[in-house]
């Protein structure tokens, strides 16, 4: 099961995968977009949170690996 994962990119933006409270229609997945600075000096900004099927955001997570994103720590 899909605990807690964080990407970041090169852009300034950490995407963090947190699992959903489940529902009849399937397992969710909360897909939260931030902005995060380099020196940290500033807070993390939340700028979007969606919820995803959790097959749709294990590809997600898969595509962004793929394109250069990076795995990392909790960013918020």
């Amino acid at each position: 099961m899909l605990k807690v994962g964080c990407s970041i990119g090169a852009i300034g933006l950490a995407v963090r995968f947190r699992s959903a409270p489940a529902s009849a229609h399937g397992q969710w997945v909360f897909l939260e977009t931030a902005s995060i600075s380099e020196a940290r000096r500033r807070p993390v900004v939340l700028q979007h949170r969606r919820r995803m099927l959790r097959h749709n955001a294990l590809d997600a997570w898969t595509t962004m690996l793929n394109m250069g994103w990076v795995h990392c720590g909790p960013q918020w």
